[in-house]
């Protein structure tokens, strides 16, 4: 099982940096750009997935700022999701939970809110990705797709 989820690692490894190496999007004059999502799987592997069922689809869409001292800051941007700190590690209730956030693939922290303080990232591109999470965990999927949002941040 450690074999196989190593593989998997490596390959959205893999992915990440072709997509990293191509040219996606115009890239604005903030050194911002946006990932299509489709072309992503941002799935961590320790965490089962999660198919949404429900009427209200839940959405998310996140920004990368400047931070005023130093560092980065995401803003996250839901709807038909609230974030419930209060309810992790329960059972799945639909329409609420919390969020993974990851750099260049790589898990970096659970959010339970609208804002997380990235701190400082490497210099180069960047893809910042903020995928939903039901409260046991589970990511949150609508079709098999990760319900996620990413951007490339260039740091210079």
């Amino acid at each position: 099982m450690k074999s196989i989820t190593n593989l998997l690692f490596l390959a959205l490894t893999l992915v990440i940096g072709v997509l990293i190496g191509m040219s996606i999007g115009g890239q604005s004059s903030d050194n911002k750009e946006m990932v299509d999502m489709d072309d992503m799987d941002m799935s961590d592997h320790s965490h089962n997935v999660k198919e949404f069922e429900g009427s209200l689809i839940p959405e998310i869409d996140i920004t990368v700022h400047d931070d005023l001292k130093v560092g980065w800051n995401v803003e996250i941007k839901t709807k038909n999701f609230k974030f419930a700190p209060e309810n992790a590690s329960t059972e799945d209730i639909v329409g609420e939970g919390h969020s993974h956030i990851y750099i260049n693939g790589k898990k970096i922290s659970r959010v339970y809110g609208s804002w997380y303080y990235l701190g400082e990232l490497p210099k180069g591109e960047n893809v910042v990705t903020v995928g939903l999470s039901t409260n046991d965990h589970g990511e949150l999927v609508l079709d098999g797709e990760p319900i996620a949002d990413s951007e490339i941040v260039i740091v210079k």
